[in-house]
């Protein structure tokens, strides 16, 4: 099993990510 800590990790980059790509399109 991976770490969680390197789960949240990663998917809080990605959301970081998504959120700066579409900052035009704020839900």
């Amino acid at each position: 099993m991976t770490n969680y800590s390197e789960v949240i990790h990663y998917i809080a980059a990605g959301w970081r990510r998504a959120a700066d790509y579409s900052g035009e399109i704020h839900h």
